[in-house]
């Protein structure tokens, strides 16, 4: 039995308790991974180390997400509940984050004016431009902490991965938004040593790992977001060189050249 860290819970040879937040971010997001049972025993898994980063983070293993398994009370559901995974269906997260602050921030403002008495209505006051940009942020204007949202993620393989989704979707359709991140299809993912943010083979351009995938969403949606995404990133840098050190290189077998049938004839007759 290899000696196993207790700060991280991984074998002392790769231990990450140096680069591990400590105390975990604590998000406003609310997280939630659909973790495929297959990714319990994958050595490389991210979302073990994911889970000691931040808080909230509940894990769920199963191979699709309904209502017996679903973590929250429906007392809880209020907000926004997203989905995190690629397709034609899906809006960008960037471009839906604006549209909801957007929405939202006319949405307080429009609350606020309704909530004043009319006499307190008709009073104009005009402020100067400092004065504006000292109450910016101030009452009426909505903040990222005032949206509740609750991202949802798939951990597994693209092929696990996508089986889920399609499992989940008659439970989740009802009151999920898919999202995703800039990717291509058009493109081909990196491969195993091919990036130090690769755990494995990537099947097509934009497609990362679930901690990474989740970092860069927490950049959009957190207010401290770029911080978080910052400490995620440099945790999954260190697994990828530490694990790289353990890999062994493989062995590439020479491509055997095709006879042709005419060149087998010859041969043939020159035995014969």
């Amino acid at each position: 039995m290899r000696p196993i860290c207790p700060g991280c819970a991984r074998p002392v040879s790769v231990c990450l308790c140096d680069v591990i937040p400590s105390p975990r971010w604590n998000l406003q997001t609310r997280l939630l991974v659909l973790q495929h049972p297959h990714e319990l025993k994958h050595k490389l898994a991210t979302v073990p180390v994911l889970s000691r980063c931040i808080q909230p983070c509940h894990v769920v293993v199963g191979r699709r997400l309904h209502s017996s398994n679903w973590p929250f009370a429906a007392s809880d559901d209020a907000g926004h509940t997203l989905l995190l995974f690629p397709g034609p269906d899906a809006t960008e997260l960037k471009l839906w984050y604006e549209e909801v602050t957007d929405r939202e921030r006319v949405g307080a403002v429009e609350r606020a004016e309704d909530a004043l008495p009319r006499s307190m209505q008709a009073l104009k006051v005009v402020r100067n431009d400092s004065d504006q940009n000292e109450d910016n942020g101030g009452g009426g204007v909505i903040k990222p902490k005032d949206i509740q949202i609750t991202l949802v993620v798939v951990d597994g393989t693209w092929e696990h991965a996508q089986e889920m989704v399609k499992a989940s979707l008659p439970f989740l359709s009802k009151f999920v938004t898919q999202v995703c991140l800039p990717f291509d299809v058009r493109s081909e993912g990196f491969g195993v040593g091919e990036s130090d943010l690769i755990i494995r083979k990537e099947p097509y351009g934009g497609c990362v790992s679930t901690m990474e995938a989740v970092a860069r969403s927490l950049a959009i949606l957190e207010p401290d977001g770029h911080m978080v995404e910052s400490n995620l990133m440099d945790v999954l840098r260190k697994m990828v060189s530490l694990q790289a050190l353990h890999f062994s290189s493989p062995k590439i077998r020479p491509k055997l050249k095709k006879r042709s049938k005419e060149g087998l004839d010859m041969q043939v007759d020159k035995n014969g």
